[in-house]
Formats: structure tokens, C-alpha cells, sequence
């Protein structure tokens, strides 16, 4: 019995115990988005969505998500709060240097982006012939 009690704790001791709700040193899957969205152009995004009907804008999440870049006192822009899309995974919980990586590199593309998208909606509307 004593052996059984000693192996039982040495176990406790050498094996790594994960506590719930420990804070993760890394988020891979945070580091690969933020990676992807490094990647992309957001010249050439807007005009994709454009072409497939999609002027949404995007948004970057903490307390509440909100569309970088933009004057949210526009009357576009407000129209546009109604139907936002969100990066998944941004955050104003930083728990690690994943989740901050990720709020800077969408918070840069989403203010990009977002500015070309709102560029385009306005010249197609001002090239439109009055009714």
C-alpha cells in the first residue's frame, strides 16, 4: 500500500498538471490567422467582394466589434454597422503575444480595407445616373 500511496504522488509531481483556465503560452491557430490576413491584399479583397455583392465591413473585436478606419458618424458607414464582419479570434482579453499579433495585423488590414471598400461603394454611387 505504501509503495501504491508513494508512486501515486511521485506521479503528481513529475507529470505536468494543466490547471483549468490556465493561460496558453501560444495560440496557433490565432498565429496562422494572423498570418493568412498578413498575406492578403486588401485592394484585391474589395474588389472580389465587390463582384459578389458583399459590402460588408470588417470588424475588429474587443468589448464590442467595430469597423476600423471608418468615421462611424458617416451615414454609409451606419447603414453598414447593421451587417459587420467580424475577425474571428480578435480580442480585447490579450493573453498572449498571439491574440495581440492578431488585433494589430486585422486592425491594420480591416482599416485598409475597409477605407477601399468605402472609396468604391461612393464612386459607384456618384457614376450612377440620377432617377
Amino acid at each position: 500500500m505504501r509503495v501504491l500511496v508513494a508512486l501515486l504522488w511521485s506521479s503528481l509531481v513529475i507529470l505536468p498538471v494543466r490547471i483549468e483556465g490556465q493561460i496558453p503560452a501560444r495560440s496557433p491557430e490565432l498565429a496562422r490567422r494572423a498570418d493568412s490576413l498578413a498575406g492578403l491584399d486588401p485592394g484585391t479583397e474589395v474588389r472580389k467582394a465587390i463582384a459578389r455583392r458583399d459590402h460588408r465591413l470588417i470588424a475588429v473585436c474587443g468589448y464590442a466589434c467595430v469597423p476600423p478606419g471608418v468615421d462611424l458618424r458617416d451615414t454609409l458607414v451606419q447603414r453598414a454597422l447593421e451587417r459587420l464582419r467580424p475577425i474571428v479570434g480578435t480580442s480585447d482579453a490579450i493573453l498572449n503575444a498571439d491574440v495581440a499579433r492578431l488585433n494589430k495585423v486585422s486592425s491594420e488590414y480591416a482599416t485598409r480595407y475597409n477605407r477601399l471598400l468605402l472609396a468604391a461603394l461612393r464612386r459607384r454611387a456618384s457614376s450612377r445616373p440620377a432617377s
